[in-house]
């Protein structure tokens, strides 16, 4: 029994090393095809969540982002929308913003060449300040922070 324990060991240790050798070269090509299946998806922490409204206007488009309260393991009571403007040209322009689809303006952005200036229009008190902002090679991204 020994003898044969010592086979099926040495025979699975073979087949383990001939298979690394084997497909080492092709690991590149599986990383890509392991992240484009259905199932891999970046966490909206990191993505800003789903895009649920894009606008377009002469000099830029703006993409709105689904708020994002999730966390692990349950979801937090304070999170971010995330609104990305890409443009030629976004300096001197003032957008408004509804970030709940509810017919109301909550917010106003106005772009200056230093920081984008925020102005909150509502009175809702479950959007708080400017999160962070960050510019990018043809526009901004804005996280609005929020509370639920």
């Amino acid at each position: 029994m020994k003898i044969i324990r010592s086979i099926l060991g040495h025979l699975l240790g073979l087949l383990a090393v001939f298979l690394i050798v084997i497909l080492f070269p092709g690991l590149g090509s599986f990383s890509e095809t392991l992240a484009e299946l259905p199932f891999m998806k970046i966490h909206p922490l990191y993505s800003g969540g789903t895009m649920i409204d894009t606008s377009n206007n002469d000099n830029y488009q703006r993409y709105l982002h689904q708020p994002v309260f999730k966390s692990f393991p349950s979801e937090k009571k304070e999170g971010f929308v995330q609104i990305t403007w890409e443009g030629d040209s976004l300096e001197h322009i003032t957008d408004t913003i509804d970030y709940n689809l509810d017919g109301k303006n909550d917010f106003s952005v106005r772009f200056s060449s230093s920081k984008p200036e925020i102005k909150i229009l509502s009175d809702s008190s479950k959007i708080k300040k400017m999160k962070t902002y960050s510019k990018i090679e043809r526009g901004y991204i804005i996280r609005m922070h929020l509370i639920r």
